[in-house]
């Protein structure tokens, strides 16, 4: 059962099994009478794009974010490394969320680092949060902005995974080691990495 309170700032609904009819409902909320609302952590639901999107759509105009976010954070880990269940681990429709979040100032005014690797996302939501973290410079794998090596060698990581090293190859300066052998990164995904390498140098 839904409790949603006119005078609420704080909503912690993450992994609670909610579908799409709640998420109607909670952006109906969102848009009409919860004006004190900061965070409504929507993440590892049984939402699908379309649900999700609506929640985006609902705060559009507002600095609320959708992943439990607080404006003071520097770093927040969302990878999924010790999740053995992958029904907790995020997908594309979290990335929605995520993505509402990374692109307001309001919401991630401080933050600098998400570690997303090793998830369930797809090209498709790979790309959005990427093109959401490039302006503001924000890792995607839980990188520093001061840091000049990362290790994640036998990390489990695979394709998807070497979009987001890609992307904080370009965003990370000070790096200058990255090791990531034993993993499932292959082919094509070599490829991608090796030229954000050579990016990188020139």
């Amino acid at each position: 059962k839904l409790n949603l309170q006119a005078d609420a700032t704080f909503l912690n609904l993450e992994n609670k099994g909610l579908g799409p009819g709640a998420a109607v409902l909670i952006s109906a909320a969102m848009s009409k009478f919860m004006a004190s609302l900061t965070s409504c952590n929507m993440l590892l639901n049984q939402l699908d794009v379309a649900a999700a999107q609506s929640l985006v759509d609902a705060v559009k105009h507002k600095d609320i974010s959708l992943c439990g976010i607080k404006s003071e954070q520097t770093t927040i880990d969302f990878s999924g490394f010790y999740e053995q269940d992958s029904q907790l681990r995020l997908r594309p429709a979290d990335a929605i969320l995520l993505a509402s979040d990374l692109s307001k100032a309001g919401v991630t005014t401080s933050l600098t680092a998400a570690n997303l690797l090793r998830n369930n996302l797809d090209q498709e939501s790979v790309a959005m949060l990427t093109a959401a973290a490039k302006e503001k410079k924000v890792s995607l794998c839980g990188i520093g902005t001061d840091q000049t090596s990362a290790n994640l060698k036998y990390a489990f990581l695979g394709p998807i995974d070497s979009i987001l090293i890609a992307h904080d190859l370009d965003v990370r300066a000070s790096l200058t080691s990255l090791d990531v052998r034993y993993n499932g990164i292959q082919g094509e995904s070599t490829s991608q990495l090796s030229a954000a390498v050579l990016s990188k140098s020139n």
